[in-house]
Order: C-alpha cells, then structure tokens, then sequence
C-alpha cells in the first residue's frame, strides 16, 4: 500500500502539520508547527502506534522528549521549562513511572526526588518543595 502525505496549513499560510499514512494509519513522521513556524511536535509512528516524541514550545526550546513501546510511554523521559532548563527526569515501563524521578527549580537545583518501586508506589526521597503560607 502506498504511502500518503497529508499537509495542512494555518490561515496566515504557514505551515501547521505534516503527516505520512499507510492506508488509514499514521506510518512515520508526524509534524506539527506553532503558528510562528517554529515546530511543536515530532512523532515517530509505526503501524499507528508512537515510538518517539518530542515536543516543543513556541520559542523552540525543547518541552518534552521520550519513547513509547505500543502507544505506552517507556524508557527515560525528559521535560523542560520554557527557558530550556530541565525541570524533571525520569523513566517509564509500559506507561508507569518507575525508579527514580527528580524534578528541578529553574535554576537547576533538586526540588524533589522520587523512588516508584515495581508496584508503582511513591516514596519520597527529597522534598525542597517550599511551600506558599497563607496570609
């Protein structure tokens, strides 16, 4: 079965999404764009299913970048600020957090660090949450 490309675009004419199909399934590249043109998604399909995904913000600074085995999130998975500053790692096993996760402030300082055990529950390991007090 041939490959098809089906490419959309916003009003102003700018690019919007590029996507390849095998049949009726997404097969390949998936793209998406913000509507200043900078990209804001990049799947990976095979036979419908995602393998690889990033995602972008608006200024093209890296949001989130991860794998999948059968449209479930798997392997280590990476999350940005706005600003590019990572600001939480951690690693997936058919779609459930596993082993350790930490989450950082902006300035690249530990804010928490998680341990999920096989069964999926939490322990927390470091907790820098500062926490707001009411007036």
């Amino acid at each position: 079965m041939p490959i098809k490309k089906e490419v959309s675009y916003y009003k102003n004419k700018t690019l919007k999404e590029v996507s390849y199909f095998e049949g009726d399934l997404n097969d390949g590249v998936e793209a998406t764009f913000h509507s200043n043109g900078i990209l804001k998604s990049f799947y990976y399909y095979v036979e419908d299913k995602v393998i690889f995904m990033n995602s972008f913000y608006d200024n093209g600074q890296l949001m989130i970048k991860g794998n999948s085995i059968d449209d479930k999130q798997e392997g280590e998975w990476l999350f940005y600020y706005y600003n590019g500053q990572l600001f939480k790692k951690g690693s997936f096993k058919d779609g459930e957090e596993i082993g350790t996760w930490i989450q950082y402030y902006e300035d690249g300082s530990i804010e928490r660090k998680i341990e999920f055990d096989e069964l999926g529950n939490e322990k927390v390991i470091i907790d820098n949450q500062v926490e707001e007090v009411p007036e």
